[in-house]
């Protein structure tokens, strides 16, 4: 996980995330990228870290059937956030996937 010295300014932070989920919680960052590196710690129980691509393509495909899931049941990926919509049309699944699972810990925690 990498942070760099602009999302430790919460100004900066905020308006970095804008089209993010919960973009007004400093935490949304903090919480999306911490997601990453769970999924990441998972994904090293059964397999290498060895190989980028493979790793982001198992990630994705996870990441697509979940989401279609969600989508059988009514849910509206558009409600997650512009980013979200964005990364789902271009294919990056897992950016919406973690997106969702981001605004459902922050909303959970207010």
């Amino acid at each position: 996980m990498y942070i760099n010295s602009g999302i430790l300014n919460t100004d900066k932070l905020i308006e970095l995330q804008r089209k993010m989920t919960c973009p007004n919680n400093p935490m949304s960052t903090y919480v999306h990228e911490l997601i990453y590196w769970r999924d990441a710690q998972e994904y090293k129980k059964y397999n290498t870290l060895d190989n980028q691509g493979e790793y982001l393509k198992s990630l994705r495909k996870k990441s697509k059937k979940r989401l279609d899931k969600l989508k059988k049941q009514g849910y509206d990926i558009a409600k997650i956030s512009d980013y979200a919509l964005e990364a789902y049309n271009i294919g990056k699944y897992n950016e919406t996937w973690t997106e969702y699972r981001t605004q459902k810990i922050l909303r959970e925690s207010e």
